[in-house]
């Protein structure tokens, strides 16, 4: 493709503003750097191995604490906090925490003093920048 005087490609463009140039590092800061990474490797495995053994093996690590915890909760369990519960999940659930997402936002972004709203003091909000 031949480019236009003045006029630089969509792919020009888009490396120029996407694409990350190559980074030199001294031998022994890629080094450390490699140490470092082979590192957090191991301990991300070990971590994941000990959470896979919990897992698998009943009650057993911090796992263990949860069938206690269970009954106690299941020994307070009324119906009247049932009831609030259930009101919580409806409310606060994915269906209307959106809306009222939506409508916090737009209430908050349409206040004077706003980026969003009709009045600004701030620098930044003048029509100059």
């Amino acid at each position: 493709m031949a480019e236009q005087a003045g006029k630089t490609s969509l792919w020009r463009t888009f490396h120029d503003k996407f694409v990350v140039e190559e980074r030199f590092m001294e031998p022994a800061a890629r080094k450390a750097l490699y140490r470092t990474a082979v590192v957090l490797i191991g301990v991300g495995a070990l971590l994941f191995i000990a959470t896979l053994v919990g897992v698998l093996q009943s009650n057993t690590g911090p796992w263990g604490a949860d069938e206690p915890i269970r009954n106690w909760l299941l020994s307070i369990r009324s119906e009247t906090l049932t009831a609030v519960m259930i009101f919580l999940a409806v409310v606060f659930g994915p269906v209307a925490l959106p809306i009222i997402v939506l409508v916090v936002t737009v209430a908050w972004g349409s206040r004077p003093g706003t980026r969003g709203g009709r009045s600004c003091s701030l620098p930044r909000c003048s029509p100059a920048s």
